[in-house]
């Protein structure tokens, strides 16, 4: 697959199958609809435009390939991890920690795969924005994360300790910087006497060295850093980290400048030149021309020393124009892309209108030559359909006929339906209205004041049921009652029963305009009757006027009941 071969693998077979790969891709875009095969071609152009230091060109490719090839989230991960160094070479750190945000969100679910080629940016994006208390944190944050395994390896541990030492040497917190460095010197110089990959650990070993060095001349010990610088230079050359070696040859010529020997200096600073024109990084060019400037300054060549200075500032200027030109760049490639994803959906609603204008005048051609075929048949078949249609229509007049006594027996059934439920309700408040009756006529013979509050609530409890089928018969919709009119009749229907006491008591109802079902009303206007009945009885005693209110709220799916005085009270005792 090709998103599984190094850049450096892609750089050596390009060449030869250049040429192949174009016709193919030809066929893949202009002969399929096959997006897995974009996607894989566009990662392909991708990373060739990487190797050839066109960022421009390959966050281009891997956006469009983001919006329209990619087809899950391993496409996704896969673009996204490309974009990121992209935008990182062109220093446009507020895209790349955008995208490791991204990461962040939805690390718990990386695939296996990805987590094997997935490496965190966001510490070395804070330590160039001049984060360090983030980019350290962020450091430890990222090696906690790897893998127990992983962590014990020599070399993950080791890049881990140096890190760290770069981090806080950016950070000028020299000593924590130097206690790393020798932490990751012990550790990679003891895989390197032992270790079958020695080239790789001498190389290793020299880079901590030099970063080692690069703290020894900010303390100003020029003489100890250089044997160190040497080593590094000479490991750096041998693995082929030209930009190692780049960076340790204008510190060395530093150091022997500070040390007067200028002759020295200029070796280094001329020896670093070539190497300058093989590496991407714009760092180590502008160290030398400074480097160079201040050898002018010292040796008293003050024209040559402002002439470099000057070229440190018009190519320190040149960058900040280009790193402002890669800004409109990538929001000029971001409305590109957005105006041909507008053009393509505008293509294909064409390309669709068309195939659409194609089928219709296909099937009207089709049509045209049935009807010419057909023609013959057709009068044939209206002098049979004729005759058949009056048999038909005979038929249909039949059933639509007993279609409508049907329809005519069952609007009959509905409404007698709905006249014998009204009557049911009828009758039922009837006789609770009798039943009400019967035990008030008893209460008027009773003389036992116990008995007579008895029959009091049962009267009062039939009555707010014979309300409700009361309130049922009045209405067209038989199913279910307004809440609000309900509770409100039955306070009046209290009311009138206790107008007799010598309290004036009021009752207030707060209600929203709800509708509830007879199964539900029954059970709640008994409740109301209890406790309104209850606060008549015995909330006022010795008070002369008083107040009952009560409150019926929904709020989704609830139903909240409310009923309180402002009597008396009792003791919870």
């Amino acid at each position: 697959m090709a998103f599984k071969l190094s850049s450096e693998d892609l750089a050596a077979v390009y060449p030869i199958i250049k040429d192949s790969l174009a016709q193919l891709k030809q066929k893949v875009y202009y002969n399929t609809n096959s997006n897995e095969a974009k996607f894989l071609f566009d990662i392909i152009d991708a990373r060739i435009e990487t190797n050839k230091m066109e960022h421009h060109k390959a966050i281009f490719v891997l956006e469009n390939s983001l919006r329209f090839h990619t087809q899950g989230l391993q496409d996704s991960l896969t673009v996204l991890n490309l974009l990121s160094p992209a935008y990182i070479k062109l220093r446009n750190y507020n895209k790349a920690f955008e995208i490791q945000e991204i990461f962040e969100r939805i690390k718990h679910r990386f695939p296996e795969s990805f987590k094997k080629q997935y490496s965190p940016k966001k510490s070395y994006i804070y330590m160039h924005l001049g984060m360090p208390a983030e980019s350290t944190r962020e450091l430890r944050k990222e090696f906690n994360e790897k893998p127990a395994d992983s962590k014990k390896d020599t070399t993950v541990l080791g890049n881990f300790y140096n890190d760290m030492g770069v981090h806080f040497n950016r950070a000028n917190k020299l000593d924590s910087a130097m206690f790393y460095f020798k932490k990751a010197k012990v550790l990679v110089d003891a895989k390197t006497r032992n270790d079958k990959n020695r080239t790789y650990f001498d190389f290793f070993s020299g880079l901590i060295e030099g970063n080692m060095a690069s703290i020894l001349a900010k303390q100003h010990k020029y003489a100890e850093a250089i044997p160190p610088l040497k080593k590094d230079i000479y490991f750096s050359l041998k693995q082929g980290n030209l930009l190692s070696a780049a960076n340790s040859y204008n510190l060395i010529a530093e150091c022997f400048m500070e040390l007067k020997k200028f002759d020295v200096a200029r070796k280094y600073i001329d020896s670093c030149k070539p190497l300058l024109e093989k590496i991407e990084e714009l760092g180590p060019t502008m160290s030398n021309i400074l480097v160079e400037a201040k050898y002018h300054k010292y040796t008293g060549n003050l024209a040559k020393a402002s002439e470099n200075y000057d070229k440190y500032i018009r190519f320190k200027d040149s960058i900040q124009k280009v790193d402002n030109e890669s800004k409109l760049i990538n929001q000029q490639i971001s409305f590109d892309l957005y105006q041909k994803e507008n053009l393509l959906v505008q293509k294909e609603k064409i390309i669709q209108q068309n195939n659409l204008l194609y089928e219709h005048e296909k099937t009207r051609r089709s049509y045209l030559l049935l009807s010419v075929v057909v023609l013959a048949f057709v009068i044939t078949f209206l002098i049979i359909n004729n005759q058949m249609n009056k048999r038909r229509q005979g038929e249909l007049f039949i059933k639509n006929k007993h279609i409508i006594q049907q329809k005519t027996a069952i609007e009959n059934a509905l409404k007698e339906k709905e006249f014998l439920i009204k009557e049911i309700h009828h009758r039922v408040k009837n006789n609770l209205q009798i039943i009400s009756s019967m035990l008030s006529l008893q209460s008027d013979v009773i003389e036992s004041t116990a008995a007579k509050e008895v029959l009091q609530e049962s009267r009062l409890r039939i009555n707010s049921m014979s309300l409700i089928h009361q309130m049922l018969y009045n209405k067209s919709n038989m199913t279910d009652i307004s809440i609000s009119d309900y509770l409100k009749a039955l306070l009046q229907q209290i009311e009138k029963s206790y107008a007799v006491s010598s309290c004036r008591i009021t009752t207030t109802l707060n209600c929203d305009n709800v509708s509830i079902d007879l199964d539900t009303a029954i059970p709640l206007g008994l409740i109301v009757n209890e406790l309104v009945t209850n606060s008549f009885k015995h909330a006022f005693k010795n008070l002369s006027e008083g107040k009952i209110t009560v409150e019926f709220k929904k709020s989704d799916s609830q139903y909240t009941l409310i009923v309180q005085d402002n009597g008396t009270g009792f003791d919870a005792k």
